[in-house]
């Protein structure tokens, strides 16, 4: 799990108003995920570190450490992308007001520290997945002579980060559900902390995407807003192609290395950020974790 120091060129005036699929709510929905990151990254960051000197395992202390400093430089780039947006108009600081509420507040002030873990392992799910189709669906577009849906509809500076963001989320996808199964283990607390979230941080999502949409100059004309709706929500959307296997996660023997996503990771790693890579002159430095 190698930190790479990160650097792109997050300039207002080179970004898209609309940053996915031109489409003014579908890029809300991007851009609400990319506001509350920063917030979602500490509750990880804090939930592992909490456990890290019980380890019993010194490799997974080492990865632990990789997954801590991964985490620290997504919070550092969505921040430089967040303020890109912010500068376009968009109501960046409000939607992180309220992220401070959920995450900070009640994740971290309230939630004991065993289940702020259990939370943690249900986000690395969810971001693991959306990775996963990222890559399988990039290879399937490859393989066939086709574009890549983010090669049409996303804008570059959106597109490269979030790559780069994604095929760490694979590096690291069962970091922190190997810690909680040596440091808590319960099965139950797994399932309940995983619906907690699952199902308490949906307003906070809803409010934020409205938030953006009611930006003067914003809204799109027409039924734009339904479409980028149907997008992600819909059935046969986004999310509801991967209901099967976001749910795998209530199995008793679930595990997210029971998905073997290696060739996806050597392939799409290489590619990009290999010494050869697409996006390897966006990285500054790479540091290798050690075990203390």
């Amino acid at each position: 799990v190698p930190i790479r120091h990160m650097k792109f060129d997050f300039d207002p005036d080179k970004a898209s108003l609309y940053c996915h699929k031109n489409n003014d709510f579908s890029s809300a929905f991007i851009l609400t995920f990319s506001v509350l990151i920063p917030r979602g990254e500490r509750v990880v960051i804090e939930a592992v570190r909490a456990y890290r000197d019980k380890i019993v395992d010194p490799e997974l202390k080492m990865r632990v450490n990789g997954l801590i400093g991964q985490e620290a430089m997504h919070s550092k780039i969505h921040e430089e992308f967040n303020a890109m947006y912010e500068a376009k108009g968009l109501p960046v600081k409000a939607i992180d007001r309220m992220g401070y509420w959920y995450f900070d507040k009640f994740l971290l002030g309230v939630l004991p520290k065993s289940w702020q873990l259990g939370v943690t392992c249900a986000i690395e799910h969810m971001t693991a997945l959306m990775a996963e189709r990222a890559f399988t669906e990039l290879s399937e577009a490859t393989e066939a002579g086709e574009l890549h849906e983010s090669e049409e509809d996303m804008d570059p500076i959106t597109r490269e980060f979030l790559t780069w963001h994604l095929l760490e989320e694979l590096e690291h996808k069962s970091v922190a559900f190997d810690l909680y199964q040596e440091q808590v283990g319960s099965y139950w607390l797994r399932v309940v902390t995983f619906l907690l979230f699952n199902i308490s941080v949906s307003p906070l999502g809803i409010l934020s995407i409205r938030k953006i949409m009611q930006t003067p100059g914003y809204k799109q004309k027409g039924g734009a807003a339904r479409e980028g709706r149907d997008f992600w929500f819909a059935k046969g959307g986004y999310f509801d192609t991967l209901k099967s296997k976001l749910y795998a996660y209530l199995k008793r023997d679930f595990h997210p290395d029971k998905k073997d996503t290696s060739a996806l990771l050597e392939r799409w790693g290489n590619h990009f950020l290999g010494a050869e890579g697409e996006l390897h002159a966006n990285i500054t430095k790479v540091i290798e974790p050690k075990t203390v």
